[in-house]
């Protein structure tokens, strides 16, 4: 019985390393032209904690697939934009969402940044000359007082949190985006505010939102706001974005997974290591000043997609 079990990991283990050097070659070689943009040993290093993301997604499925189900393609498509993003899947940063393809019977990988990972963009590329160097995120409860005063050019706040212990209900959540030279950007978030984003999600009533509705809707304030703020991405890394989705992956106790779904659900919430899903927000822009910037042998394992 051990011995059964100590084979099947090792086969496990071997099917994730031969499909993890696999696509790692294959977006290497899509990337060959763009060793400006992310070296080649990045590319197949980001691109391996993709992979190390799926088996997870594998593990914990309740529709088992494997490595021979996946729309090989699609994924390094995806997953190469995601390398020229420069987002880490296991720093949450980003995760793959398997999706079943009922017209292919294939499962798609659809590839997308976190809010952690959106703000991680915003402090690289902010745009104008102030770069924003922290964000944060607070939930603000009954009784509690949150004071802005916007100014031009810098948002002003005083916060007196009195329930520190989150034993009040919430009320509202508030970002803030700090810049280098100590202005800030201030952004208030009403729980109609989130409500309204939840509902055209792909996934208004994943279990996420019961049981880490605040942790959702922090993560969903996030985006809202970081897609307020100008970045000035290369056009490459742009047009790499704009080709991904912006949905979240939705929580779990444990860290990363996904589902595969018959058809696309939803997915992830985060403060500080959860992160969730928004819906593409529809809010007035605030203005800033842009600029342009820059053992035993293993039991063998069927891995289909070497043959494509």
């Amino acid at each position: 019985m051990a011995n059964n079990q100590a084979a099947q990991n090792q086969a496990l283990a071997n099917s994730v390393h031969t499909a993890a050097k696999h696509f790692s070659l294959k977006v290497s070689e899509f990337l060959a032209n763009m060793t400006d943009i992310v070296s080649s040993p990045e590319a197949m290093r980001l691109t391996t904690n993709l992979c190390l993301k799926i088996q997870a997604a594998m593990d914990e499925a309740d529709k088992p697939f494997t490595w021979a189900d996946i729309n090989s393609g699609e994924f390094v498509t995806s997953a190469a934009r995601i390398a020229m993003l420069g987002l880490d899947a296991m720093m949450n940063e980003c995760y793959p969402i398997p999706y079943k393809n009922s017209k292919t019977n294939k499962i798609d990988i659809q590839c997308n940044p976190s809010a952690k990972g959106m703000v991680k963009l915003l402090m690289l590329y902010s745009a104008g000359t102030n770069k924003v160097t922290r964000f944060k995120r607070y939930v603000i409860r009954e009784g509690e007082r949150f004071l802005i005063k916007h100014t031009p050019g810098n948002d002003e706040y005083e916060y007196i949190q009195d329930d520190i212990f989150g034993s009040k209900k919430a009320v509202g959540y508030v970002t803030i985006a700090e810049y280098d030279d100590g202005t800030s950007s201030v952004m208030a978030h009403s729980k109609a505010d989130i409500d309204k984003r939840r509902a055209v999600s792909k996934a208004p009533n994943s279990p996420a939102w019961s049981k880490w509705y605040d942790e959702m809707a922090l993560a969903k304030a996030a985006r809202r706001h970081v897609n307020e703020l100008p970045m000035a991405l290369p056009k490459l890394l742009k047009e790499a974005l704009d080709n991904l989705d912006d949905e979240e992956q939705p929580m779990k106790d444990v860290t990363p997974p996904t589902l595969a779904l018959d058809a696309p659900q939803y997915e992830d919430a985060s403060v500080a290591t959860p992160d969730p899903e928004p819906a593409k927000p529809v809010t007035q822009a605030r203005s800033r000043t842009t600029s342009a910037a820059k053992a035993p042998e293993a039991p063998q394992i069927d891995l289909g997609f070497m043959n494509e």
